[in-house]
């Protein structure tokens, strides 16, 4: 393979290991990179022509290239380093001398991590509408349901009644506010790094990178030169604590099912799409998906834990570790997307057994109810908390029908407080909005 860069003559054999080496992997993972890269292509050919390099007819020429690329697709063959090279070889192919004229002022350094900040914007808006779709049948559940009592545990015993809908705004809750981190961690994502070069500029050129910026939808350029190689790392491990969080609430939730699911238990119900059997077991039904949702954070944990380790020790500037990010980054994000997206089938066909909740709160589950009505009626709570275990003790103590009516407070059982989720997931509209628009424009006639 003789790449674009190649100058020396030097024969292939001696280098097909270096090859295989650095870039075969790398060439697989780039195939998700192709419309990224055509995209930052189409604006770089834009921030050329103002800048006076291009005349009109060749910024066209270049577009109208591009535009067909997009369209016909772009297969990376062994000959490929990367998808920059891919890219650049199809437009020299086509456009000769004009085709050359596309690397002007800009490094395959900046091209990536342009590239791959427009994958990684899009991806982070996958994981939050799936949360956010997550977060609204939670609190369907929870309406469904709304006051269905059960007893709720501390150290997986009997503790306290709960309800179906205190147990589900919980899960919203902490979904929604992993939401509305993910937006702080959109927005550091969406600041443009093309136009740094190999992170020290384009000398003799007057490159405006605020177009570049424009037509690529990103909110505002990365302006020192030197920090777009300096964020490399450090902004995957941004996008990769917020994706954890909302598979580490995934976890929390599948980790409840699985337990509330166990025969003894009994709280829900699975629908049979979720389950499996086993080969030797008649009686078996195996809640599968629920345990897969609930260990894949732990993989998660795992792909966070080398992209928080890539980039620790290197000195500034672009070094070729840093291409292992990839890898990790991309993995990361397929599995927070099929993750949430299993669990939202799944919580399709779940329901609570009215029965067995009902069944649940026995009357040790109502020792803390009788505890604070013996206060309320004047004794201290230490005389009230040692009556009680006595009463439990004597059987005075027993399981009530009207069991939430005691709760008072927002956000206890039985008195849900729902959260607006439109309000809350309305970025991520402007956002999608804001990245459709942006292409529209990029790939118009100029």
């Amino acid at each position: 393979m003789k790449t674009l860069w190649q100058t020396s003559e030097g024969g292939s054999a001696e280098r097909d290991w270096f090859d295989r080496f650095t870039a075969a992997e790398d060439r697989l993972l780039d195939k998700r990179l192709v419309p990224y890269d055509i995209w930052t292509n189409a604006a770089h050919a834009q921030v050329l022509h103002r800048s006076g390099v291009l005349s009109d007819a060749e910024a066209q020429t270049l577009l109208k290239a591009l535009r067909g690329l997009l369209h016909s697709g772009l297969e990376l063959s062994y000959d490929d380093e990367d998808v920059h090279s891919a890219v650049e070889k199809q437009l020299t192919g086509t456009l000769g001398d004009l085709g050359k004229k596309i690397h002007t002022a800009r490094s395959r350094n900046d091209q990536v991590l342009t590239d791959l900040r427009l994958y990684e914007r899009e991806r982070l808006l996958d994981v939050v509408r799936l949360a956010g779709g997550i977060t609204e049948r939670v609190i369907a559940i929870a309406r469904k349901q709304e006051g269905l009592a059960f007893a709720g545990i501390t150290h997986m015993q009997p503790a306290m009644p709960s309800s179906v809908d205190a147990w589900a705004m919980g899960y919203a809750d902490l979904f929604l506010e992993n939401i509305r981190q993910s937006e702080s961690a959109y927005h550091r994502l969406n600041r443009n790094p093309l136009g740094s070069a190999a992170g020290y500029g384009a000398p003799h050129f007057a490159i405006d990178r605020g177009l570049s910026a424009d037509l690529l939808g990103f909110d505002t350029v990365l302006t020192p030169v030197t920090a777009a190689q300096l964020s490399r790392g450090l902004d995957e491990l941004v996008l990769a604590d917020v994706i954890g969080y909302q598979l580490y609430a995934a976890q929390r939730l599948a980790s409840d099912l699985v337990w509330m699911f166990h025969p003894s238990i009994g709280l829900v119900k699975l629908s049979d799409d979720q389950t499996s059997g086993s080969s030797i077991m008649p009686q078996k039904r195996n809640p599968d998906a629920l345990e897969l949702i609930r260990g894949a954070w732990h993989e998660a944990a795992g792909l966070q834990q080398t992209i928080r380790m890539m980039a620790a020790g290197l000195p500034s500037g672009y070094h070729r570790d840093l291409q292992l990010l990839k890898k990790a980054t991309f993995a990361l994000t397929d599995l927070a997307v099929n993750t949430l997206t299993a669990l939202t089938h799944c919580l399709d066909g779940l329901r609570f057994d009215e029965t067995a909740c009902a069944r649940s709160v026995t009357a040790e589950v109502m020792a803390t109810h009788h505890a604070n009505a013996l206060v309320k009626n004047g004794m201290p709570f230490r005389d009230a908390y040692r009556r009680t275990k006595s009463d439990l003790e004597s059987g005075a103590v027993t399981a009530i029908d009207a069991v939430l009516e005691a709760y008072r407070n927002p956000g206890e059982p039985g008195c849900p407080v729902w959260p607006d989720v439109d309000t809350v997931m309305a970025w991520t509209d402007e956002a999608a909005d804001r990245i459709e628009s942006a292409k529209r424009r990029c790939f118009r006639t100029l």
